[in-house]
């Protein structure tokens, strides 16, 4: 039995919340919404089962914004199925969250405008960029930050929204897997209108969840109370033009399951005169937002007028939408009932929903199309108690098969997450999320040369839809003009750079595949986030400094006292061991052959420099020639993060660190760069007066079963170990920026 919203009367009897809600929202809480407050504060994981319209985003944007510090998050993680959602729900949050000042920011492959997860008090994000990043391979950042968003959900509230239309058997497994990885450290809230049942108990179950759901009052008050009516019909044949141009006196909202049938049937209701509007997740920032406007106005609340919009999955949650007729293609049955939700949404609305066969069923499963369509009855009420007995009947059997047969793959989590701790790029990361959820950020150029990604805008597409490419650029920050041209769409990095031969974008139909247009991408209208890796010479010891105050500020602003992690972990023990990771994190630059190379470097550069003191950066700017010829005389840069960490097991041996603690340590510190330890990697002495560890054979055998620990007992150490290599790197950046812009 799930936690009714009427259970807990002293939620409603909080009236200084209550009062706090209508202020900063206009409207009254329902009790469900009291409910969900009340068990944030209590920092327990939460299932919020709740129909379309009955405002489950309010029921944590809110608490959160009211009672951050008894719920103890640092941030609200707001992820949602698919990254065209984000919008509305961005500005929503952006709009409440600016009148207590806080800040919302956007993650997703299309506007990654906070790569790292921690810019933001709200950060509205896909599943797909938190679950990456958990997994060591972050599908918006390169291979060298693949560890950095590894512990981005400790600290915080996490918000999974629709989840239902997670893969039960990849992402919903992954978001469970993360929150269990990092215990008391994070809180969750999973939000459905359409769950089943075996994945509603098996989240209680996994996450001890309070389940939470409006009673036959509330419900009554959502749907019927409202005057609201539904009525479902099938029509045996694939939707046509005609079909969304037969209710010219109505307000008509066409989905489709692919962008390239919304396109199609956009360009023929076009072509017979109808004033229609496309959306899907394929348009420049101002374009989205343009035609999201004009849905918001045409179909919002108090929208009378006439309309038509032909759209994608981007319509099924996060938009206020209401539809008189929604003429749908033939989709899965959760994601039928999502969509429905577009249609008679308002008080005293009655709709029509028609649900057309597909030619073909892709992106979807045949099996599940053909189980929705002998499910839905002609004719029906879609109420929402016909739709949770629809969406259980369609996806409850397929839901527990999956999760009986997946429940060994908490193992292989662990698993890939090992090996992206070791470096072993896209070791099955995507399979773990969703099938082909791997996406590459698109730009439009002519000659990308000297452009720096996040100048330009982008789009965001999955992998495989580039297949077919046989010319381009993928950014590269290594290469001359930071980009490398590639023959083979397997060579694509994160960002490819198109040729508007092969790319044509038009502001009525967005981005169309393999066809000619001349436009390219426009400037990116949000601040330039590119990391520089231009680099100054810096003193060793000036570096060190600058890492150990910079990690003492990032704890200060982001690990806050009486917090989730300062309850999981204790705030003493995480100060304890930052400090000493960022104060031995680059011990493996005072070696001898690290220095003479250093100097080289900079003497190659420079005939006129005197080496005095060691160094924790040489002079390097990518971009200029001269520079990329020393550094190809002086040879590559000797390794040198093992060896920081070899020495610093010496040192931490010798001090009052546990060995709970020295693993996490010497794991951030093998990490700070992304590597880690290898057998072959040799260590030399270090530079006089810092000599104190010799490396003999003994000791470094020692060091090696040290750090294996992580990974044999990897339940034990890696939420510490994550976290601190997040923490590390963050100040080692901005210690190294904050030189750089002196």
């Amino acid at each position: 039995m799930g936690v009714s919203s009427r259970d807990t009367p002293e939620a409603a009897k909080d009236l200084t919340y209550s009062n706090q809600f209508i202020e900063l929202t206009g409207k009254k809480p329902r009790d469900y919404q009291l409910c969900v407050a009340d068990t944030l504060v209590a920092r327990r994981h939460v299932l919020l089962r709740a129909p379309t319209g009955a405002g489950k985003t309010f029921a944590v944007l809110v608490p959160f914004l009211l009672d951050q510090a008894r719920i103890g998050a640092r941030r609200l993680i707001y992820t949602l199925p698919l990254r065209s959602l984000g919008q509305s729900i961005h500005a929503d949050a952006a709009s409440y969250a600016r009148q207590v000042n806080k800040t919302a920011t956007i993650q997703t492959g299309s506007q990654p405008d906070d790569p790292f997860l921690d810019q933001g008090d709200i950060i509205v994000s896909t599943y797909d960029q938190l679950l990456s990043g958990y997994l060591c391979g972050p599908y918006s950042l390169p291979a060298r930050l693949h560890n950095i968003n590894a512990a981005a959900v400790a600290g915080n509230l996490v918000v999974f929204d629709e989840f239902h239309l997670m893969d039960p058997g990849r992402a919903f497994l992954t978001g469970i897997h993360s929150l269990k990885t990092f215990g008391g450290a994070a809180l969750s809230v999973w939000m459905t209108a359409t769950a089943t049942t075996p994945l509603c108990e098996y989240l209680k179950a996994e996450l001890n969840a309070v389940e939470i759901t409006l009673d036959s009052s509330e419900l009554r008050t959502v749907y019927h109370g409202r005057n609201i009516r539904r009525s479902i019909y099938k029509a045996a044949r694939p939707l046509a033009a005609s079909d969304i141009l037969a209710h010219p006196s109505q307000r008509v909202l066409a989905v489709v399951n692919r962008v390239a049938r919304a396109q199609e049937l956009y360009r023929q209701v076009r072509a017979a005169g109808c004033d229609a509007i496309l959306l899907h997740s394929r348009f420049f920032a101002a374009d989205r937002n343009r035609q999201r406007e004009y849905l918001q106005t045409a179909f919002g609340q108090g929208a009378a007028e006439p309309a038509v919009a032909i759209a994608t999955q981007v319509v099924e949650a996060g938009l206020d939408l209401s539809a008189d007729v929604l003429l749908t293609e033939l989709c899965p049955m959760n994601a039928l009932v999502q969509r429905a939700g577009r249609c008679a949404r308002f008080d005293n609305q009655h709709g029509t929903v028609t649900v057309f066969l597909v030619d073909s069923c892709r992106p979807y499963e045949q099996a599940q199309l053909s189980d929705t369509w002998a499910a839905i009855e002609d004719g029906a009420d879609l109420d929402p108690a016909t739709a949770a007995t629809w969406v259980e009947q369609v996806h409850g059997k397929s839901d527990r098969h999956l999760i009986d047969i997946s429940r060994g793959g908490m193992a292989k989590r662990r698993d890939v997450i090992a090996t992206g701790i070791q470096r072993t790029r896209n070791s099955g990361v995507s399979e773990l999320i969703r099938e082909s959820s791997d996406t590459v950020s698109v730009l439009i150029s002519r000659n990308p040369a000297n452009i720096l990604p996040r100048q330009l805008e982008v789009i965001s597409v999955w992998r495989t839809q580039l297949r077919k490419l046989q010319s381009g650029w993928t950014y590269d920050p290594d290469t001359p003009g930071f980009w490398r041209p590639f023959s083979n769409s397997n060579n694509i990095g994160f960002i490819a750079a198109l040729h508007p031969s092969y790319a044509r974008y038009t502001q009525a139909e967005g981005l169309t595949l393999y066809e000619a247009g001349d436009r390219e991408s426009p400037p990116a209208s949000r601040p330039e986030r590119h990391i520089s890796y231009r680099y100054r010479r810096e003193p060793w010891c000036d570096h060190t400094d600058r890492v150990i105050t910079r990690t003492a500020e990032l704890i200060s602003n982001e690990i806050p006292a009486g917090g989730l992690l300062d309850s999981a972990i204790g705030l003493p023990a995480i100060q304890r061991c930052a400090s000493l990771a960022a104060e031995y994190h680059d011990l493996g630059k005072l070696q001898v052959r690290w220095d003479r190379w250093a100097e080289q470097y900079q003497k190659i550069k420079d005939p006129s420099y005197v080496h005095a003191v060691p160094l924790a950066h040489t002079d390097f700017d990518p971009a200029n020639p001269h520079d990329r010829s020393a550094q190809a005389a002086a040879g590559p840069r000797p390794p040198h993060s093992a060896a920081s960490a070899f020495f610093a097991a010496s040192l931490l041996r010798t001090a009052d660190v546990s060995l709970h603690e020295q693993v996490p340590i010497l794991a951030a510190i093998v990490a700070h760069h992304g590597g880690w330890f290898q057998a072959q990697q040799p260590i030399d002495a270090l530079l006089p007066p810092y000599q104190f560890a010799p490396p003999d054979p003994n000791k470094r055998q020692r060091f090696g079963n040290l750090v294996e620990r992580l990974l044999d007992e990897f339940e034990i150490y890696w939420p510490l170990a994550a976290l601190l290599t997040r923490l590390l790197r963050r100040a080692d950046q901005k210690a190294t920026e904050d030189f750089q812009t002196e």
